[in-house]
């Protein structure tokens, strides 16, 4: 990256910018997309567990 912010930009240094910038948004869409994952997961065992504790009537 140049000092003089007047320079004229290299387009290969705003394309790996542009790279780097992709990438930080990319891992923090995967990022959200594991949380929601987890958090799915985790509320089918609590309902499962819910359902295993649920005293039913005898066939």
């Amino acid at each position: 990256m140049s000092d003089n912010p007047t320079a004229p930009r290299d387009p290969s240094e705003e394309q790996a910018e542009e790279a780097v910038t992709q990438a930080n948004d990319d891992l923090n869409d995967q990022g959200d997309i594991a949380a929601d994952d987890a958090g799915g997961t985790a509320a089918g065992h609590r309902v499962q567990d819910a359902l295993e504790k649920t005293p039913r009537a005898p066939d």
